[in-house]
Protein backbone atom coordinates (compact mmCIF):
# COMPACT_ATOMS: atom_id res chain seq x y z
CA UNK A 1 0.00 0.00 0.00
CA UNK A 2 1.28 3.60 -0.72
CA UNK A 3 2.71 4.96 2.27
CA UNK A 4 0.52 8.26 1.06
CA UNK A 5 -2.86 6.64 1.37
CA UNK A 6 -1.98 5.12 4.90
CA UNK A 7 -1.13 8.38 6.23
CA UNK A 8 -4.48 8.92 4.97
CA UNK A 9 -6.16 5.90 6.46
CA UNK A 10 -4.61 6.97 9.91
CA UNK A 11 -5.45 10.55 9.93
CA UNK A 12 -9.32 9.30 8.75
CA UNK A 13 -8.82 7.01 12.10
CA UNK A 14 -7.76 9.44 13.96
CA UNK A 15 -10.55 11.92 13.40
CA UNK A 16 -13.21 9.62 13.93
CA UNK A 17 -11.68 8.57 17.05
CA UNK A 18 -11.98 12.12 18.22
CA UNK A 19 -15.29 12.47 17.39
CA UNK A 20 -16.09 9.33 19.25
CA UNK A 21 -14.57 10.24 22.30
CA UNK A 22 -15.93 13.40 22.44
CA UNK A 23 -19.24 12.16 21.89
CA UNK A 24 -18.83 9.78 24.56
CA UNK A 25 -17.47 12.51 27.41
CA UNK A 26 -19.83 15.17 26.49
CA UNK A 27 -23.04 12.19 26.14
CA UNK A 28 -22.01 10.32 29.38
CA UNK A 29 -20.84 12.75 31.36
CA UNK A 30 -22.92 14.89 33.71
CA UNK A 31 -21.20 17.94 33.42
CA UNK A 32 -22.83 21.53 32.78
CA UNK A 33 -20.46 23.43 34.36
CA UNK A 34 -19.12 25.64 31.57
CA UNK A 35 -15.97 25.79 33.65
CA UNK A 36 -15.67 22.29 32.74
CA UNK A 37 -16.88 21.85 29.02
CA UNK A 38 -15.97 24.87 27.44
CA UNK A 39 -11.93 23.92 27.75
CA UNK A 40 -12.76 20.87 26.67
CA UNK A 41 -14.62 21.76 24.13
CA UNK A 42 -11.94 24.44 23.23
CA UNK A 43 -8.90 22.06 23.26
CA UNK A 44 -11.13 19.15 20.73
CA UNK A 45 -11.92 22.10 18.35
CA UNK A 46 -8.13 23.08 18.39
CA UNK A 47 -7.25 19.41 17.72
CA UNK A 48 -10.30 18.79 14.83
CA UNK A 49 -8.91 22.16 13.25
CA UNK A 50 -5.37 21.23 13.25
CA UNK A 51 -6.35 17.73 12.16
CA UNK A 52 -8.65 19.61 9.02
CA UNK A 53 -5.71 21.14 7.77
CA UNK A 54 -3.65 18.63 7.58
CA UNK A 55 -6.24 16.22 5.89
CA UNK A 56 -6.72 18.89 3.05
CA UNK A 57 -2.59 18.84 3.04
CA UNK A 58 -2.45 14.93 2.84
CA UNK A 59 -5.42 15.09 0.02
CA UNK A 60 -3.13 17.64 -2.23
CA UNK A 61 -0.62 15.53 -1.67
CA UNK A 62 -1.94 12.06 -2.93
CA UNK A 63 -3.11 14.02 -6.02
CA UNK A 64 0.08 15.28 -6.65
CA UNK A 65 -0.89 19.23 -6.30
CA UNK A 66 1.60 19.53 -3.44
CA UNK A 67 4.27 22.12 -3.93
CA UNK A 68 7.15 21.94 -1.37
CA UNK A 69 8.14 25.84 -1.50
CA UNK A 70 4.79 26.80 -0.03
CA UNK A 71 3.24 26.73 3.59
CA UNK A 72 1.16 23.35 4.94
CA UNK A 73 2.46 22.17 1.61
CA UNK A 74 -0.44 23.68 -0.66
CA UNK A 75 -0.43 24.60 -3.87
CA UNK A 76 0.49 28.40 -4.73
CA UNK A 77 -2.70 28.61 -6.88
CA UNK A 78 -4.64 27.83 -3.77
CA UNK A 79 -3.73 31.83 -2.27
CA UNK A 80 -3.29 33.65 -5.46
CA UNK A 81 -6.31 34.68 -7.16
Amino acid sequence: MDKKVEKLIHLVGIVISLVVISYLFFSFADIKAAEIVLPVLLVFGVILLILALSFVALIFSVLNLSDRSQSLVYPKEAFDP
